[in-house]
């Protein structure tokens, strides 16, 4: 999905109130952080938002902001949608 996509959607679903991330999506990213041997503290502090936003974005209580989403895609090394979307 192309970052205009994302965008696009993103915005929906936030337009609805919808939460973008389902408890699978949020398995994906947390696979991912385990898979590199990081703690929440570390991702957190490596795209630069607090430990507590990252834990609230992991256990789907908020949705990542698009340059948050963004920056967690480069630093895992996978696409925005393996991490939010598959």
């Amino acid at each position: 999905m192309c970052y205009i996509c994302f965008k696009e959607v993103f915005l929906r679903k936030l337009y609805r109130g919808d939460c973008i991330m389902s408890y699978q999506k949020r398995d994906n990213l947390l696979k991912a952080r385990k898979k590199r041997l990081l703690t929440q503290e570390e991702v957190a502090l490596a795209i630069g938002i607090k430990r507590v936003f990252y834990n609230r974005i992991e256990t789907g209580k908020s949705d990542p902001q698009l340059s948050c989403a963004k920056k967690l895609s480069i630093l895992f090394d996978q696409s925005i949608d393996e991490l939010f979307f598959l």
